[in-house]
């Protein structure tokens, strides 16, 4: 069992330690992390691959790699449904930003393409997408600088399930 771990900008000693516990002997594996790094990930694939280890992804997709199970949610539609969301709050549309982990895993890009292609039936205005990396002082600084910057900001949509870095 490896718990889930939600930093995506890894180091190289995170990687490693990845590694050494898949190489301890371990049979299987949940939620393996996703890195934005595609050498890192393609790294622990192999090993999960060369050790035949089980793996369970929730969540998150991997490529490869033929999870016993997948549990994923349809981040797309997720996006498209905020977007109308934030339209219906906000009744005459306006100027809104997104506020998401790490916008080029391919897991929260879902999300912003749904909200984004979703924002071409209602008169929403993207002002700037901002990455927080599930950081709280990253999140509390670009949260700042939104307002800061944008103070006719009208809506936020969170596309993590991490929200509370935002609020």
């Amino acid at each position: 069992y490896l718990p889930n771990m939600m930093n995506f900008r890894a180091k190289e000693c995170e990687v490693e330690q990845i590694i050494r516990i898949l190489e301890s002997g371990v049979r299987g594996a949940i939620n393996l992390p996703i890195f934005s790094d595609e050498a890192q990930n393609a790294r622990i694939q192999q090993v999960v691959q060369e050790r035949g280890i089980a793996l369970a992804q929730t969540v998150h997709s991997r490529d490869k790699g033929n999870p016993i199970f997948s549990y994923q949610s349809d981040v797309y539609t997720a996006g498209a449904i905020a977007a109308e969301l934030l339209w219906n709050i906000l009744g005459d549309g306006g100027k809104v930003s997104i506020f998401t982990t790490q916008k080029d895993l391919p897991f929260y890009a879902a999300g912003i393409r749904g909200f984004r292609d979703a924002m071409q039936r209602y008169p929403l205005d993207l002002l700037v997408i901002y990455e927080n990396y599930d950081d709280r002082q990253i999140a509390y600084h670009a949260t700042d600088a939104l307002l800061r910057n944008y103070p006719d900001v009208r809506g936020i949509f969170v596309g993590s399930a991490n929200s509370k870095t935002v609020c």
